[in-house]
């Protein structure tokens, strides 16, 4: 009986909570929002992209986009334009234009937003432009969360030399230049860490890294 006493009140308790909670369940229009960051607690407005180190001149840049709400058994319209005020980038060379509509699937609470970018200025090994979107309501989709309806995604190409290159690197690299770390970078599959404590002189295997 004690038991069962301990149970009724837990429940009673969960019950109140719920019918406390405004947003329990969800009762707003369903809506669209950037999550901009892999961590979903992380509010963050811009993303970096880089062609350092890739060896291509073409890149798409993946940026998500949540369903604020339920999903659905059918295609909804979701619209994303760029904000020319803020944005510095220009279409055609720094990014491939947008289209008018993309498309949440049924069933899916997510989509990856395509972004294609170019790395044909070569003003980007010491700048970046900018390419700021934001959402737009369709008749599909409302907006979403306030301060998650814009992105900014910075382009650029350029490579910061690891400031303990000559202490920690010289070693194994040899002399700096761009040319050599973009070599590392294809060679290892990842940039130096901005830390040297994060960085390991061998591979998971045990094997030195080196690129000279």
């Amino acid at each position: 009986m004690k038991k069962i006493f301990i149970l009724s009140i837990l429940l009673a308790t969960l019950c109140a909570s719920c019918k406390n909670n405004e947003n329990y369940p969800f009762k707003g229009a369903d809506a669209v929002y950037f999550q901009a960051n892999g961590d979903w607690a992380v509010v963050q407005d811009s993303i970096n992209y880089s062609f350092a180190g890739k060896g291509v001149d073409e890149a798409v840049v993946g940026i998500r986009i949540n369903l604020l709400g339920y999903a659905s058994p059918q295609d909804r319209k979701v619209r994303v334009v760029v904000d020319e005020e803020e944005t510095t980038a220009k279409e055609g060379v720094h990014y491939q234009a947008l289209k008018n509509e993309y498309t949440l699937p049924a069933d899916s609470v997510y989509l990856m937003l395509p972004v294609i970018v170019y790395n044909k200025d070569e003003t980007l090994e010491n700048r970046s432009v900018t390419l700021d979107l934001q959402l737009e309501e369709t008749e599909d989709l409302q907006l979403g969360i306030a301060g998650r309806t814009k992105v900014r995604l910075l382009i650029n190409n350029m490579l910061k030399k690891p400031t303990y290159w000559e202490q920690a690197l010289k070693y194994s690299f040899g002399v700096y230049s761009r040319t050599k770390h973009e070599l590392c970078i294809l060679l290892l599959g990842f940039d130096f860490p901005e830390d040297v404590n994060d960085y390991d002189v061998t591979d998971q295997f045990g094997r030195s890294l080196e690129c000279t």
